[in-house]
């Protein structure tokens, strides 16, 4: 699956040899183009962002699961401020979503989905910095690659939801210092700052 300016585009490949258009989820006015879409078994979520106009973006939930290609089960409309790249991240019933309206806005959002028809927003979480990458480890363990850290979280059931138990500062300042992306593999945690450097912990 692909996402742009003209929705969410599926294709089946597999047959290596013969890919085939399967249908697509168009978008509708006023998005400006579909971002993030990440895929968990059957279930899909999307970003369709609506620029930095101020409108809220709509949280799309999917049938990923369907031969014909992808249809929406639900939206949300959910303000994420400017970000546009929110990182997207299923965890068994929620779907944890970045949002970025500014130095006194960094969030990462709660967003329960266990009826696909009707996603609701049940908690926020408030973050110092921009959250670029969000990871799941063993358990309920969440991962966070913000600005100038990566945050360990547990994810609980009951308020707060989401609980800091550790936090490792990451170099000097500028882009290098930035946790990009984050990947888990057993027990190693592999972590990519800025546009190149990666460690491991």
């Amino acid at each position: 699956m692909a996402s742009g300016r003209q929705g969410l585009h599926a294709v089946d490949v597999s047959d290596p040899s013969a890919p085939r258009d399967l249908e697509g989820i168009p978008l509708a006015p006023p998005s400006v183009e579909l971002r993030n879409v990440t895929v968990e078994g059957d279930r899909g979520y999307a970003v369709a962002w609506r620029g930095r106009g101020g409108l809220p973006t709509d949280l799309m939930v999917f049938d990923a699961g369907r031969a014909e290609g992808p249809v929406v089960l639900g939206t949300l409309p959910l303000d994420v401020g400017w970000n546009g790249l929110a990182p997207l991240l299923p965890v068994d019933d929620v779907l944890l979503v970045g949002s970025d309206a500014g130095e006194t806005q960094r969030e990462i959002a709660i967003v329960d989905v266990r009826d696909a028809a009707a996603p609701v927003e049940i908690h926020r979480v408030p973050m110092v910095d921009h959250v670029w990458a969000l990871t799941r480890g063993q358990g309920g363990t969440v991962y966070a690659g913000t600005d100038t850290a990566l945050i360990q979280f547990e994810l609980t059931s009951e308020p707060p939801f989401l609980v800091e138990r550790a936090r490792w500062r990451t170099g000097e300042e500028g882009a290098e210092r930035e946790v990009r992306a984050v990947t888990v593999v057993g027990n190693d945690v592999h972590c990519q700052y800025g546009q190149a450097a990666s460690t491991s912990l």
